[in-house]
């Protein structure tokens, strides 16, 4: 059955079902969980020190890149801090597993880390987003759902 599930874990979810679903699955499957957590350059509150803005004076862009580039150090360590709680839930499952942030384009980097670690099954969450509201915001679960290589379970 499943011996490898890759956990997509939201910050903004707060909700605990993401997680637990896994946790039993693994608890009933004997596997290991991977716990990943994205941050993607491209969202609002996302800094990206690649494009920091055309019209800005040199120096204003240099002084603006050290500051988006702050903030994304924050966020990194955010995340990081994420996992870590997260992973104490699942050690004190008894289930093993282990923890990778990934920096990019959320749903990508989900399937791409998948396929890296040989993921039987991705457990990610859904938060019913439809029509365009979907289509303006972008929907991680529904790119996972027709770009992964494995099995995936959404969780509302």
């Amino acid at each position: 059955m499943f011996q490898r599930i890759l956990v997509a874990i939201d910050q903004a979810d707060n909700h605990p079902a993401v997680l637990q679903t896994a946790i039993e699955l693994a608890q009933l499957t004997q596997a290991q969980l991977k716990l990943v957590h994205g941050i993607a350059p491209i969202e609002e509150t996302v800094p990206n020190p690649v494009f920091p803005g055309d019209s800005i004076a040199p120096a204003v862009q240099v002084e603006e890149l050290q500051m988006q580039m702050q903030n994304l150090h924050l966020l990194e360590q955010a995340g990081q801090e994420l996992l870590e709680k997260r992973l104490e839930t699942v050690a004190a499952a008894g289930v093993p597993a282990e923890v990778e942030l990934l920096i990019g384009e959320t749903g990508n980097k989900i399937c791409e880390a998948a396929r890296q670690w040989q993921a039987d099954l991705i457990v990610v969450g859904r938060r019913g987003h439809r029509g365009l509201r979907e289509m303006l915001l972008g929907s991680v679960s529904n790119y996972v759902l027709h770009h992964a290589t494995c099995a995936v379970l959404t969780v509302q």
